[in-house]
């Protein structure tokens, strides 16, 4: 190993980057000369998952043992995942190594991961039941001056001195499933000002009277941004109350990412199996009422439009008439003479399963290019207020990405491509339609 002396500290070190993502190597690397250890331990502690007790108390004894690897963490999840029960609230590890961590970036904390999601379990954080130094801890990483992103989901009763602990500026905050509450010690006038967030992702399940102050000030921190993301499922009737009063608050808000989660909800007697041109209008008619469609035409500033969903069903001849439903909200928006003055840019996302190898990517494609919804909003978009509104379509998938497939995937666009053109000829002549599959 006398040899590596020879090699410049910034030639390693690079040898080391290439290995970021392989936690074997790395460990391995680590072991075989101190000149790849600094390096390896930057890798190796850039980001840190913590999803039960026993996690928490490792973590805490290593940074005791060795203060400067807290230095070296980034980017900090918490789940509160365990089998025998929530650990987060009476956990006494935790804050010890909460409060090491004084360079943290970004932190996600929430009631469950990937495992809990995907068996349906869903565990709320109750705030009041984390220990006052659990809590202290919290508020601690929330006001570091390092951190750029936070993403907090399923916690219940979060006080609204929340807002009085941020910092001035976050690049990403995320708040989903979330509920406040009043504070006496909450003082609305020392909450982050206008455009203090980046990217404002929000979901709240109830109203309190501060957060309505809040959403209400001139300043206000959430009505006030560059970008913000709604969710909205067919049974969020008070997320989705919030998110309407954030659109109605007439704050400055130019970009909006709207994401379907859940299930559409049809109306009575009509099934994905029957919708026809004319009860896709009825869709559209019945969507006039959502406080969200008559929010976001009420706004006087929106210039870009993201509207995302999910294709869920794995019978293809079903994906035109989910696609007519997806889509019957946004139609309803656009049919309003307020938003398209003000819009330069509709992004539509469709999120396509993932069925692996046998399945037939352009069988999809040609099912959802068949919707009636496209040919309406060629319409739309090209003879009534619209005419300045450049429409993007694209579809996410996981399908085709092996580089063996990389002609597939050209081909799948290629058609794409040709498929849209030809429902949407009014945009395409005027050069405003863009397909894409990624």
């Amino acid at each position: 190993m006398s040899l590596l002396r020879l090699l410049p500290q910034e030639l390693l070190d690079m040898v080391v980057d290439e290995l970021a993502s392989d936690r074997g190597a790395l460990n391995s690397c680590s072991l075989a000369a101190p000149a790849f250890l600094s390096r390896c331990r930057k890798h190796q502690f850039f980001d840190i998952v913590v999803s039960k007790s026993s996690l928490a108390l490792r973590l805490r004894d290593i940074l005791s043992v060795n203060p400067p690897l807290a230095g070296m963490i980034a980017s900090l999840e918490i789940h509160e995942w365990e089998s025998d029960g929530p650990w987060i609230p009476g956990n006494e590890s935790l804050p010890r190594a909460l409060s090491m961590m004084t360079s943290l970036q970004t932190l996600s904390l929430d009631g469950f991961d990937d495992r809990s999601r995907n068996h349906g379990i869903v565990k709320t954080i109750l705030w009041d039941a984390l220990s006052p130094e659990m809590q202290g801890s919290f508020f601690g990483v929330f006001a570091l001056p390092s951190l750029s992103a936070l993403a907090l989901s399923d916690i219940s009763g979060l006080p609204m001195t929340f807002f009085n602990v941020l910092k001035r500026h976050l690049d990403d905050l995320s708040l989903y499933d979330i509920s406040f509450q009043d504070s006496t010690r909450f003082n609305i006038d020392a909450c982050p000002p206008a455009h203090s967030f980046g990217v404002l992702k929000i979901q709240v399940l109830s109203e309190n009277r501060q957060l309505l102050d809040l959403i209400g000030h001139p300043d206000s921190c959430l009505s006030n941004v560059q970008h913000l993301v709604i969710f909205h499922g067919s049974t969020d009737e008070l997320g989705e109350n919030i998110s309407a009063r954030i659109l109605r608050a007439d704050g400055d808000i130019s970009w909006i990412t709207w994401r379907q989660m859940g299930r559409q909800c049809l109306p009575e007697g009509m099934s994905h199996s029957n919708i026809s041109h004319k009860s896709l209008n009825t869709l559209i008619e019945r969507h006039n009422l959502a406080p969200l469609v008559t929010s976001l035409n009420a706004m006087s500033n929106l210039q870009f439009l993201t509207y995302q969903f999910l294709l869920g069903r794995r019978d293809d001849s079903k994906f035109k008439e989910e696609c007519d439903s997806w889509l019957a909200p946004i139609l309803s928006t656009l049919n309003r003479p307020s938003i398209p003055r003000t819009l330069q840019t509709l992004d539509i996302r469709i999120d396509a399963p993932s069925y692996g190898r046998k399945f037939d990517f352009m069988l999809l494609l040609g099912s959802v290019a068949c919707s009636e919804a496209w040919g309406i909003l060629d319409h739309w978009l090209t003879t009534q207020n619209g005419s300045n509104v450049s429409l993007h379509v694209d579809i996410h998938t996981d399908v085709l990405k092996n580089p063996c497939e990389a002609e597939e995937l050209r081909r799948c666009r290629q058609a794409w491509t040709s498929l849209l053109r030809q429902q949407m000829p009014g945009l395409y002549e005027r050069g405003s339609l863009f397909a894409f599959i990624d």
